[in-house]
């Protein structure tokens, strides 16, 4: 298996896009930084 390249991800965003992302799409409708602080809270990580 190859490893991906520094550019590999960015190209496949990019690909994403194009085909009209769903996640995309969610984004532009429902503003999710509303959750973070119950996010936050519900699921406390340890590197910060």
């Amino acid at each position: 298996m190859k490893q991906p390249g520094f550019f590999d991800i960015d190209e496949r965003l990019k690909a994403l896009s194009a085909k009209g992302d769903t996640l995309e799409k969610l984004s532009g409708l429902v503003d999710f930084e509303r959750f973070r602080p119950l996010l936050a809270q519900a699921i406390p990580r340890s590197d910060g």
